[in-house]
């Protein structure tokens, strides 16, 4: 069983679809960059689970790999960096895990539109929000020293029962320092599960801009 070191890179990684490596016989040999979830350990290894996207079926991964508990949580969200014998991301099965990458990880909270603005003091940029079953995954650049003091994310408790509740970001840095790139994601299932929810709306800034992004179930 191997062994890997923790790799605090939340803030420097470059999130990419697909990085390249090369074999001894100098033929490409494809290496994926996922977001996904640590879902198990075993005297084994490590398993995680991912989604291409949207609704697209629970993907399974084992590795050999035995991951430091101290670092590692069961039922965190990483970015897992790997490729695999099949040369193709999103199917199940054993993968050589090459590293992984700490990100942000929360759960939406309620909360009134003075509590969401009491939290959203500081700049966020945001680069890529995807939905990935029931988490959100964001790419953003902020300026920050380490690590965020709050990143998360929350919806406005007034629209909370609507068929498309209004949710935002919630960021405050460490230290207004260097502009660095963040990754987050965030379990939305609280409030996508209702029964009288149909999407969700989220509110983000982009460009200079404040935009809005809805995500359907229906999609």
């Amino acid at each position: 069983m191997k062994k890997l070191k923790f790799l605090a890179f939340i803030l420097c990684v470059v999130m990419m679809p697909m990085l390249t490596a090369c074999n001894d016989n100098d033929e490409p040999t494809p290496s994926f960059l996922i977001f996904a979830t640590y879902s198990e350990a075993t005297s084994a290894g490590s398993v995680f689970t991912a989604q291409r996207n949207l609704d697209s079926p629970l993907v399974t991964y084992t590795t050999s790999v035995v991951l430091d508990g101290e670092h590692y949580k069961v039922g965190n969200r990483y970015i897992i960096n790997f490729t695999n014998d099949t040369n193709r991301c999103y199917e199940s099965g054993p993968i050589n895990l090459l590293y992984i990458v700490d990100v942000c990880n929360g759960d939406i909270t309620e909360a009134s539109r003075e509590e969401i603005a009491k939290v959203s003091t500081d700049p966020l940029e945001f680069l890529m929000i995807q939905r990935e079953g029931h988490y959100i995954n964001v790419q953003a650049v902020a300026y920050v020293h380490t690590q965020p003091a709050l990143f998360n994310m929350y919806v406005d408790r007034e629209t909370v029962n609507n068929e498309i509740p209004d949710v935002y970001f919630g960021f405050k840095s460490d230290v207004l320092s260097s502009q660095k790139q963040l990754f987050g994601s965030f379990d939305i299932a609280s409030v996508w599960d209702l029964p009288t929810c149909k999407g969700i709306c989220i509110h983000y800034g982009a460009n200079n801009e404040n935009k809005t992004l809805t995500f359907s179930k229906e999609q």
